[in-house]
């Protein structure tokens, strides 16, 4: 664990203090109730939500943008992303 060795915990989001969340097929609701409820919390103080998933899941119901690719696709909307911040 890296984050760990740097900085003496496992790193995290921090999404209480951040505007905007991008999750990229997970969900938090079945898999880690705790990061879960920290954000629903950041969720109603404000938390614009961008999930990524072909799936409909309580993670993307709750999500501003709910980007539904094909199963697959996923990487060339990583090297979309990825092309666009380079440039």
């Amino acid at each position: 664990m890296p984050q760990k060795l740097v900085f003496g915990r496992p790193g995290g989001p921090d999404l209480n203090r951040s505007q905007c969340a991008l999750i990229w097929s997970n969900i938090f609701f079945y898999s880690n109730f705790g990061r879960a409820m920290t954000l629903q919390d950041a969720l109603d103080g404000g938390l614009k939500l961008i999930a990524v998933s072909p799936r409909l899941t309580p993670t993307t119901a709750k999500a501003h943008h709910h980007l539904r690719l094909r199963p697959g696709t996923d990487g060339a909307l990583a090297l979309a992303m990825a092309r666009v911040i380079i440039n």
